[in-house]
């Protein structure tokens, strides 16, 4: 529910201002309405009072009079800024906030708006005075102070739209994306970690058009510390200000936001949301929340209000349940029900007994399932603990189907939840070349530490087949440094006899051999690399090497020949290129059924999602989040299948080709 007590806090800056006592405060105050001048019909006529007692030449500037004129004059103006239609507009879900703030040697202000192209709307006032220990913080200081204060009070009514912030302090230019030398404003800017990436840009502008919050600054309301209450009825209250109990709705990112303040004339307008829009309507219990639910509309009917008269009441509005309950009255025995105090109960086992639960008409469910998944009580947990609370208290047909239908269409969960099921997309095999050498990966491992002749990376190359690999360590990454080794140990293979492997250890192995200083690992590298491609691979069932060169691989420990055989020249070339032929074949047939093994492995319980066009994702953001962010990126479009994992999506800014595993599904709510 919003009362007028939410509203006043809005205003009370403003309504909280005091008359002009000296001629300097009243050209003070009627210059600054200046710049709302073209938003207040009659401005010239109604400020007419106050010219009169301004218009002062250097001569008679003492002789200054406030009158009952001047007053209601002054008091108009005050009305004007806080009623519709300058002030309490519903505001427009697809413009961003913008926060205007400043700071005086007495007080901080912040005047938070938006610019649509029907014109300005002011959305909240906000002024404080400084207190004793802030009135001696610099003046950097003093206006990053009245950022953070706005920020803080507004966080719950901005929620996660966008927000420009404006002020006439120049240093403090974008100071959230980089460092001042400041620690009470870094301090300060530490607490709004979780806002920051909401904050479109903090731009510089000049005083003269900063004239709302500079006003307010140098008039704050009276304590720092101490809510103020102020004294009267409602009906004191200009007319516009008053609320009445709403339960606020918010349109999700795929529509827009609504927040909760409406007045009278803005809701006599409102019209009911287009089906393609409601379907992604979501409630909250503030305007921040940010759940889905369907067609919860603007009725004054509580919240969280499901007593048994409730119950009765909407029971009584659904002609379903009517029907059941005629049925159940002319043969109960027939029936798995009850009717008490014409109310609906339908009796479950549980245990020995039965146990009577109200049948909920369908007009309560969404409201339910909001308060115990989505409200902060409730925490947006999982399907079984909501199911687990909500299946000793209510009854509704396919009641546990309903609520995970609600829990995997919630988007906040799709934003946040961590995935703790295998990642999806069943594995796709890599086919085995036809020869040794036939398809290489290339790729370079480092920076490691530097060793003692400047080597810094290792170049691996790859032979997808015999698993044999040639590497070179290299004092940097660059393509030149590619291609020359490319060169080397490529092209001129038959030439140079080392051949060289990294696997997914070896630089585990490096880091038991070389010094304390790590400046020596490019020298055994040859060594671990030799170890590695003499020894069996567990896919081919030969040793690299063997693969690579037709012949067994000697260690230096092993014994000398006592005699060596001779082949003539013919016979050899015959049994080199029968035993490749046959060592090839066998590695190939040996690698596929490992293969097969392993996508039996790797596919059990893993689920196989298929996007078609158009159909609309969630995007896994892989780097760059902090720990509060949230774990996947507003729905994205399906534009094409490259392969059975790979798929392109795209926004209204980006296009990506992304692994399926980095993909959700967006589920529409239906109810």
């Amino acid at each position: 529910m919003i009362s007028s007590v939410h509203l006043r806090k809005k205003i009370r800056a403003i309504i909280g201002l005091n008359p002009p006592r000296t001629l300097n405060e009243a050209n003070e105050f009627i210059g600054k309405l200046n710049w709302y001048r073209k938003f207040i019909p009659r401005f010239a006529e109604i400020a007419a009072p106050i010219h009169k007692v301004t218009n002062k030449t250097k001569k008679t500037k003492h002789d200054f009079h406030w009158h009952d004129e001047q007053q209601q004059a002054f008091e108009k103006f005050k009305q004007i800024l806080t009623t519709y239609p300058l002030f309490l507009q519903f505001p427009d879900a697809t413009a961003p906030f913008i926060l205007a703030a400043d700071a005086s040697d007495i007080g901080i202000s912040g005047i938070l708006r938006q610019e649509t192209p029907k014109g300005t709307k002011i959305n909240y006032y906000k002024s404080r005075s400084l207190s004793d220990t802030e009135k001696r913080y610099d003046t950097i200081e003093k206006e990053a102070l009245a950022i953070y204060w706005c920020i803080t009070d507004l966080r719950q009514y901005i929620g996660d739209l966008y927000v420009s912030i404006e002020t006439d302090h120049k240093p403090l230019t974008n100071f959230h994306k980089k460092d001042i030398n400041n620690k009470r404003v870094m301090n300060g800017l530490f607490k709004l970690q979780d806002i920051i990436p909401q904050i479109r840009e903090i731009k510089h502008i000049l005083r003269d058009k900063n004239t709302g919050p500079d006003y307010l600054s140098k008039h704050p309301t009276s304590s720092p510390c101490v809510e103020i209450t102020l004294e009267g009825d409602e009906e004191h209250w200009p007319r516009g200000t008053e609320a009445w109990e709403i339960k606020p709705p918010r349109i999700n990112s795929f529509t827009a936001q609504i927040n909760a303040v409406i007045t009278r004339q803005e809701a006599k307008r409102r019209q009911p949301l287009p089906e393609s829009l409601s379907r992604h309507i979501t409630t909250a219990t503030s305007p921040t929340s940010a759940t889905s639910t369907s067609s919860i509309s603007l009725s004054s009917t509580p919240l969280f209000n499901f007593s048994i008269n409730r119950i009765r009441d909407e029971q009584q509005k659904d002609p379903v349940l009517q029907d059941k309950i005629k049925e159940v009255r002319l043969n109960p025995s027939k029936h798995a029900f009850e009717i008490r105090d014409h109310v609906l109960y339908k009796l479950l086992p549980r245990g020995k007994l039965n146990r009577s639960l109200p049948y909920l008409p369908q007009s309560l469910i969404k409201h339910i399932l909001f308060t115990d998944h989505d409200h902060p009580l409730s925490g947006h947990f999982g399907v079984e603990r909501t199911w687990t609370n909500l299946k000793n208290k209510y009854y509704w047909p396919n009641m546990k189907e309903s609520i995970e239908h609600y829990i995997r269409s919630c988007l906040e969960c799709s934003k946040f939840n961590i995935q703790r099921k295998k990642l999806p997309g069943l594995l796709q095999p890599i086919e085995p070349p036809d020869e040794v050498f036939q398809v290489l990966g290339i790729d370079w491992w480092g920076p490691a530490p530097e060793s003692s002749v400047g080597n810094k990376y290792v170049l691996v190359i790859t032979d997808r087949l015999s698993g044999s690999v040639i590497a070179k360590a290299s004092r940097n990454n660059t393509a030149q440094a590619t291609a020359e080794i490319l060169m080397e140990h490529m092209i001129l293979l038959t030439t140079h006899g080392q051949t060289e492997r990294f696997n997914a250890t070896f630089a585990t192995q490096l880091s038991k051999y070389c010094d304390e200083e790590r400046t020596n690992w490019d020298v055994y590298l040859p060594s671990v690399v030799f170890a590695y491609n003499h020894g069996q691979h567990s896919s081919t069932g030969f040793t690299p090497y063997q693969l690579a060169f037709c012949r067994k691989s000697r260690s230096p420990f092993d014994s000398p020949r006592t005699a060596v055989k001779f082949s003539k020249l013919h016979e050899y070339w015959i049994e080199l290129n029968r035993f490749k032929h046959w060592a090839i074949k066998q590695a190939r047939q040996n690698t596929e059924y490992q293969q097969t093994l392993a996508k039996r492995r790797y596919d059990k319980n893993r689920s196989n999602p298929s996007y078609a066009v158009d159909d609309l994702v969630w995007l896994k953001i892989l780097a760059g989040r902090t720990k509060l962010d949230e774990r996947y990126r507003s729905p994205f479009r399906v534009t094409g299948q490259l392969n059975p994992v790979t798929y392109t999506v795209e926004d209204d800014s980006f296009a990506y080709t992304v692994h399926v595993n980095n993909l959700l599904p967006v589920y529409e709510r239906f109810f």
